[in-house]
């Protein structure tokens, strides 16, 4: 049978009786309201929904009646409780037609008519304890599915925040209170596991319905003498149905101070400890002034009792269940809260790493990071007629860690490679200027030797050896003087700055130069792979060693493709894979094209370039003023290189002003 609701009428309590026009004796009838208790008998023009008797209507009816009664209050007979007793002769009416509960004589006789009503009102008795019944099957049935939605809700939250904010909502909503709070163990009024919080509740969060309430958070030590310590050790609820009539011999007491401060006044109260299945209390939902209705408002300055009820048994269970939900929600908030820190430590461990092999560069990572995460941000704040991206808290967060993780690769990199400051590697300088030292060492025994010959030559006049000596020296300078114009040209294009056609040009001209060897025999100057290393024009690396560095950004994706992300950060190889890349498939590793690049790898790559053409803390160059390094990321926006739209952002945002930083400024 489905469920009926009772008409929309001020509840009667009495059971009534509707009598129509019958043959009925009178005299009988007012016997019957003689002996029964709280029966009051009404004509029957009077029977409507605003003349019904949630105990129980019964119909007296002829049979003449019965059809009309039928077109008129149709719907109002079939409600389940209402009994219709029909008079006519039982000769005519053996069977009782559809809707009519017995069959009287017309005229009834007196206990007939007794009887019949006696067994009607039963009837009805059974009905209505049926009907409850099912009203409080049909209440918990919904208490259970409100529940269960309700921890489906709680399940999906992972800001603690948040979440005890809507623990509380919810467990407000479910008991009709007026205001609750909650309240955590262990935890300070930053929500952060400190050994001050050890031990201590926190209530971290109130909710009030009919008065405003300046709530500050607090910690107390937990403690039996307060309601809240006493359901915290006990573990299990406590019921108070007023908190200003608490047994004085009850090892707690309701303290009234807040209630005196803020024109309150506490009556009922139900405290749900927090408890996880190793029987550990997370915390303490406190519950005050259960109201008839949620949307009932409570007038604190004319206060009357009656306005409160007290929370049931059936609260309690409630309650208990919910707490039970929220307890799973907050321990798995607080471990997804703890990985998250586990996690983000590792970042940073990992960036530090990094920085500690290659100390030129850093910085450099949380300076890209910070510079990604602030476009991104200024990104979602515009509405530029090209830009039809927006990126959600989640997508942020990914960006993040990218940036933080996006040069890690550089692990795998050979620390000479990585290190590499100029052209040549220390100690391979230190051995050509040695050779250079070499030259010069036979330039000048040589010319001893010259000079030792023309003094033992005794043919010779004074006057013209001396003259022949001063030749050898002279050539001999000239020779020295060759040489470390040669050793200069070395050193100077040994440096990472550009080198110039010109020094190339006379570069390549020490390809045929040699040097002596101490036990005889002489070889080339310069190796092949020498001269090819001080023969890069910009920088201080060969093609190999480039390529070497640049495979940072696939050791990178290798060791980021290991991670096991989250669904929601699972995009982070991706994005970090794609820092080098250009709009026109230029870049490195993949070249890929702006259709393949994501949004967030874009971002990235105009910030990585930023701040490797300003960075002031690399030993082999110098910081790029601001207005040099803006043009030249420029330059390489109209060659298309970089997304235009993200560079006028960049540009109109300033993005490299940060108050918490000391970047370049313009």
């Amino acid at each position: 049978m489905g469920k009926r609701s009772l008409p929309p009428a001020k509840p009667c309590p009495e059971r009534l009786i509707f009598t129509w026009e019958t043959t009925a004796n009178d005299g009988s009838v007012r016997a019957l309201k003689r002996q029964g208790e709280g029966v009051r008998v009404l004509p029957g023009r009077e029977f409507s929904a605003q003349k019904f008797s949630p105990l129980g209507n019964v119909l007296l009816v002829h049979r003449r009646r019965l059809e009309g009664l039928r077109q008129r209050h149709g719907k109002l007979l079939r409600h389940p409780l209402v009994r219709v007793l029909l008079c006519a002769p039982r000769r005519e009416l053996r069977v009782p037609p559809s809707g009519v509960f017995d069959i009287l004589d017309d005229p009834p006789e007196s206990a007939d008519l007794t009887l019949s009503l006696h067994r009607a009102f039963d009837d009805l008795a059974k009905t209505r304890e049926l009907l409850e019944a099912r009203r409080l099957l049909s209440a918990q049935e919904e208490t259970i599915r409100k529940i269960l939605a309700i921890g489906a809700r709680l399940s999906q939250e992972r800001d603690i925040e948040t979440l005890l904010s809507a623990i509380l909502d919810e467990a407000i909503a479910l008991s009709n209170a007026d205001s609750g709070s909650i309240a955590v163990l262990g935890l300070d009024t930053d929500l952060r596991k400190t050994p001050e919080a050890a031990g201590k509740l926190t209530f971290f969060l109130s909710h009030n319905h009919s008065v405003k309430i300046d709530f500050v958070r607090s910690s107390m030590e937990v403690s039996n003498r307060s309601l809240a310590g006493f359901t915290v050790l006990k573990k299990r609820c406590l019921n108070i149905p007023d908190a200003y009539e608490i047994d004085p011999e009850a090892p707690y007491q309701f303290h009234r101070a807040f209630d005196q401060k803020h024109g309150f006044r506490s009556k009922s109260m139900l405290l749900v400890p927090m408890v996880n299945a190793q029987g550990e209390v997370l915390g303490v939902i406190s519950l005050l002034n259960k109201k008839e209705r949620a949307s009932k408002k409570i007038d604190y300055v004319r206060f009357k009792p009656e306005q409160v009820l007290p929370f049931t048994e059936e609260d309690e269970r409630s309650l208990a269940s919910l707490g039970s939900q929220a307890t799973v929600a907050l321990e798995n908030a607080l471990l997804y809260r703890d990985i998250e820190n586990l996690f983000e430590q590792f970042v940073h461990a990992s960036v530090s790493a990094i920085e500690a092999r290659d100390p030129s560069t850093s910085g450099h990572t949380f300076r890209v990071t910070d510079y990604s995460l602030r476009l991104a941000q200024a990104v979602n704040s515009e509405r530029h007629p090209k830009l039809r991206v927006r990126f959600t808290p989640a997508e942020i967060k990914e960006l993040r860690y990218a940036c933080l993780l996006h040069d890690f690769g550089k692990v795998a990199v050979r620390e000479a490679v990585l290190l590499k400051a100029k052209k040549l590697e220390p100690d391979r300088l230190l051995a050509v200027v040695s050779r250079f030292e070499l030259r010069k060492a036979r330039v000048l025994l040589d010319a001893e030797a010259r000079v030792r010959a023309l003094w033992e030559d005794r043919a010779l006049e004074d006057a013209s050896r001396a003259k022949r000596i001063e030749a050898a020296r002279r050539e001999a300078a000239e020779a020295l003087a060759g040489v470390n114009s040669e050793r200069d040209l070395m050193l100077s294009a040994n440096e990472p700055s550009l080198l110039t056609e010109e020094k190339s040009h006379l570069l390549n001209g020490l390809r045929d130069r040699v040097y002596p060897l101490p036990e005889g025999g002489e070889l080339p100057l310069l190796d092949p792979a020498e001269l090819a290393a001080l023969s890069v024009p910009k920088g201080s690396l060969t093609l190999e060693e480039r390529r070497e560095i640049e495979s940072h950004v696939t050791h990178t994706y290798k060791f980021l493709k290991a991670i096991p992300w989250t669904k929601n950060l699972a995009r982070v190889p991706e994005i970090a894979y794609g820092h080098h890349e250009k709009m026109d498939g230029t870049g490195h590793p993949v070249g890929l094209t702006a259709r393949d690049l994501l949004p967030q790898a874009r971002i990235m790559a105009i910030c990585d370039i930023f701040d490797a053409l300003t960075a002031a803390d690399r030993s082999y160059k110098k910081a790029i003023p601001l207005p040099d390094a803006l043009k030249i990321i420029e330059d390489e926006v109209e060659r298309g290189k970089l997304d235009p739209v993200l560079h006028e952002i960049f540009l109109k945002h300033r993005i490299w002003e940060d108050p918490r930083e000391t970047h370049p400024s313009g």
